[in-house]
């Protein structure tokens, strides 16, 4: 279930108490409840407030099966996205074949666009924490290259370089 314009999750919420309900009548373990929801259940939204109440709606809608199936693992991937879903920007063709993901810095006066691996944003074990953790530094002032050490070796050449060039873009436009 794709929820594109989540809001803060109640959507969200109503299909993992669903999911949960559908793996137990299956026999499934919590781990597999779990692993399911993170494929199966996510959601998109364009404000940034309402992705962060989104994802705690989720965490908080599969706490059953996540702390008996984390065992103390506390960096769960949770599918809930910031992003415009109502606008596609690449034609049906090359949207297909793409290598790259490119998003533009919406209200950004000097027209800059962010540009993702698609081979990253498809491992969101990783990209969603060198993602907070790209955040989090360029938010404390010490600027994205400390996250991208620390992923290195999770990354090719290709994703580091396109991911060092965005890392930088974030730090510019949280300076703006």
């Amino acid at each position: 279930m794709l929820d594109p314009a989540c809001g803060s999750g109640s959507f969200l919420v109503a299909a993992i108490r669903h999911a949960i309900k559908a793996a137990r009548q299956e026999g499934l373990s919590d781990a597999e409840a779990l692993a399911r929801l993170q494929k199966q259940v996510c959601g998109i939204d364009i404000h940034p407030v309402a992705v962060h109440l989104a994802r705690a709606a989720w965490v908080m809608a599969a706490k059953e099966v996540i702390s008996v199936a984390s065992g103390g693992i506390t960096d769960i991937a949770v599918p809930v996205y910031l992003g415009d879903s109502l606008q596609l920007l690449h034609d049906t063709q090359s949207f297909l074949t793409i290598e790259d993901v490119v998003v533009p810095a919406t209200g950004d006066p000097k027209g800059r666009s962010l540009t993702f691996p698609l081979s990253l944003v498809n491992r969101p074990r990783v990209f969603g924490p060198l993602m907070v953790r790209i955040a989090a530094d360029i938010a404390a002032g010490d600027g994205p290259g400390h996250a991208l050490e620390e992923f290195a070796e999770n990354l090719d050449t290709h994703e580091a370089e396109v991911m060092a060039t965005t890392a930088a873009k974030l730090a510019d436009l949280h300076a703006d």
